[in-house]
């Protein structure tokens, strides 16, 4: 057997972005996967050394590590500072020798570039700007063109983002990939159905929207759609979860009640909060159908939980949902700026499932990374 790779994940928890979090955990599931020869030894580079532990726990991966320095003597510190000054790199480095740092969100300051793989999720500021602010729209315009200049390697979840970089900043050099994530569900909660079911107070059949309260995933047109059906004397349960703060706009949340209040739906809504991961698989697979009704994504993680667990869902018609389900029997689209259109969607019925086999989703998400790894190794050479 040869040598083992070696990769560095970047790993925060962050439920401000939890899609992030969930990714680099989906990504060492799907490595798991693979034949054990081609696993990679895996550093996590985190501010929390814990969280090497914590993703052991969760994911028994056999060959996982911290990345850090050790604590060096004062006089190797400060000759590394003088070296440094001169020749732009450590005199004496403790680090383990890597291949790849992923996933790279901006330029990584003391990393050669050939070292890191960029991932871009998508280019939402572009199709919506109306959700950002100008300097954030400013900000993440020069951290892609400084990307463009001067990455070797950039990884995108989708067909979409990746023909939006070609369209946006056309003259990059650097290599491409796509990468479709695939996400892994743990059975690890010992409640019954029937308790979480209770614990929030649910009776009933139920359809189930899984995302952060932010504008640009659209809750309104669901709100929109209850009333619609209310109005021809069908009453749909609609469960809401995720974290209800958007910093970008801080009232978003408060305006969507007052909205639930204004179309007298009140009763046919539950807003559940920002729930345990494994509340929320339970909730998933109990659901009538799920619904997405996005204006915007880069690669659904709730569809592909929803696809996990051979869930009926209901999305809104873009581009990158029609990508991501294109493969998946048990969905039907509906336009997302018409709610009469997800009404009459709802009211069709017939979310019975056929039979799907995710699993080779993992294996796949495992194999291609793989497969960009040796491409990367195979350019140095």
């Amino acid at each position: 057997m040869g040598k083992r790779s070696s990769i560095v994940l970047n790993y925060e928890y962050n439920d401000n972005w939890i899609g992030g979090t969930y990714y680099v955990l989906n990504l060492i599931h799907a490595l798991n996967t693979i034949d054990d020869r081609e696993k990679p030894i895996i550093y996590i580079n985190s501010p929390n050394e814990g969280a090497v532990e914590k993703l052991s726990s969760i994911t028994q991966y056999p060959y996982l590590k911290f990345y850090g320095n050790v604590q060096l003597h004062p006089i190797i510190d400060r000759l590394n500072l003088i070296y440094r000054k001169f020749f732009k790199k450590n005199l004496f480095n403790l680090l383990p020798k890597v291949e790849v740092f992923f996933p790279v969100l901006f330029p990584m300051e003391n990393i050669p570039i050939e070292k890191q793989l960029f991932w871009i999720p998508d280019f939402q500021e572009k199709h919506l700007p109306k959700f950002f602010s100008k300097q954030e729209i400013t900000d993440r315009h020069n951290i892609y063109s400084k990307i463009k200049a001067t990455a070797k390697f950039i990884v995108f979840s989708s067909r979409d983002a990746l023909k939006d970089f070609k369209n946006y900043y056309d003259s990059a050099k650097a290599t491409l990939f796509v990468l479709n994530f695939a996400t892994f569900h743990l059975n690890s909660t010992n409640d019954t159905t029937t308790d979480v079911l209770n614990k929030y107070s649910i009776q009933g059949r139920y359809f189930l929207c899984s995302n952060q309260f932010w504008a640009h995933k659209n809750h309104i047109v669901i709100l929109k759609a209850i009333s619609e059906l209310k109005k021809n004397n069908i009453d749909i349960q609609v469960v809401f979860t995720g974290k209800e703060q958007d910093y970008r706009n801080p009232n978003f949340f408060s305006d969507l009640k007052k909205q639930t209040t204004y179309l007298g739906i009140e009763n046919q809504v539950k807003y559940l909060g920002f729930i345990s991961r494994e509340d929320q698989i339970v909730l998933l697979k109990n659901c009538t159908a799920i619904i997405q009704p996005s204006l915007f994504e880069g690669w659904s993680t709730v569809n592909e939980d929803a696809k996990a667990q051979n869930t009926f869902i209901l999305a809104s018609d873009i581009a990158v949902n029609r990508e991501q389900l294109s493969n998946y029997p048990n969905y039907r689209l509906f336009d997302p700026n018409d709610a009469n259109h997800l009404a009459q969607t709802i009211q069709e019925g017939n979310f019975e499932c056929q039979p799907f086999d995710y699993s080779t989703n993992i294996t796949a998400f495992g194999a291609t990374f793989i497969q960009i790894l040796n491409t990367i190794n195979h350019s140095k050479q």
